[in-house]
């Protein structure tokens, strides 16, 4: 059976793969850095208090203290990476806001400089 070119249309089979362009490739590569980014920060929400933790609980049981050391050393790891976040967030979205269009109409607006 031979395929004509209104199968390739139809799906019958598959076309061949087109060559990505630039900006396909762009995207695809902030797609994945995107991806990379949100796991790294979920295992290090994750696994950074379980290790304080673990410290905490080693601290305790050589001191006798048993829940003291444990709860507090989780809850400054949780403010610590909760402020570092929070600074790292900050400081996206100033870059973010400096590189949209509404931060280059403010600054070429004469009207803007002026006061008016």
């Amino acid at each position: 059976m031979e395929l004509q070119d209104d199968d390739v249309d139809r799906g019958a089979m598959p076309a061949r793969p087109r060559a990505l362009g630039p900006a396909d490739l762009r995207a695809r590569q902030e797609t994945y850095r995107g991806f990379g980014d949100t796991l790294a920060v979920s295992v290090e929400l994750a696994v950074s208090p379980v290790i304080f933790g673990l410290v905490g609980y080693g601290l305790d049981r050589w001191l006798g203290i048993v829940p003291v050391l444990t709860i507090v050393l989780v809850l400054f790891c949780i403010a610590g990476l909760s402020v570092r976040m929070w600074v790292e967030y900050d400081a996206r979205m100033k870059v973010h806001e400096a590189a949209g269009p509404w931060a280059r109409a403010k600054i070429s607006d004469p009207r803007v400089e002026d006061g008016v």
